[in-house]
């Protein structure tokens, strides 16, 4: 794990996980942006009392909301996450959250859930660490495990949640999708071209 700052506080445990949530192959901006929201330590700081985690879905929804969500994904990736992505804008993270605000705010609830019963584990492993159980070496491969199965439970759809369509739409309108169906398109008119 090369954010030393991830095995010093749940804070930097998270802030690594967003970045290499960010970093993964496939990765779904509808999920990047839940995960953000979801961060409860990001909130104490980006809103600074102006309303709180549990209110934020009422003051970010709507119109009005988008503005609002704006400022804090903007102050999110400067100020307590302090996430640099490779090829993210906040504009882009903006525009997702406008056409997606219902389902990432689903997600934000399963995700509070998740990252409460990882906080436990987390403080678990530094606590063993602490007391000598284990040396640093083996502290790094079992966060490097933790995180892992942290990633892989964020993509893990429940059973009642079922698909997400507009999360499905989104990946459709990727830059990615957009250059698939180019492909099959120019490999279908070279077909076509040689009967």
């Amino acid at each position: 794990m090369a954010d030393d700052d991830a095995y010093e506080s749940y804070q930097g445990f998270l802030r690594a996980s967003m970045k290499r949530y960010w970093d993964r192959k496939g990765s779904s901006k509808v999920t990047f942006l839940a995960l953000m929201f979801a961060t409860r330590q990001a909130w104490g700081v980006a809103v600074k009392g102006a309303f709180s985690a549990e209110s934020g879905k009422r003051a970010l929804g709507g119109a009005a909301g988008v503005a609002a969500a704006a400022v804090l994904i903007r102050v999110f990736l400067g100020g307590p996450l302090g996430l640099l992505l490779a090829g993210a804008s906040a504009v882009s993270l903006i525009a997702v959250y406008g056409r997606n605000q219902e389902a990432i705010w689903r997600k934000v609830v399963r995700f509070r859930a998740i990252m409460d019963e990882y906080e436990e584990r987390y403080e678990a492993l530094r606590e063993q660490h602490a007391s000598g159980d284990f040396d640093d070496d083996q502290r790094d491969l079992m966060m490097e495990g933790l995180m892992a199965r942290f990633l892989d439970e964020l993509d893990t759809v429940p059973d009642d949640e079922g698909d997400d369509e507009e999360e499905a739409a989104e990946e459709q309108r990727s830059f990615a999708a957009h250059v698939a169906r180019r492909r099959e398109a120019d490999a279908d008119a070279d077909d076509d071209d040689e009967r």
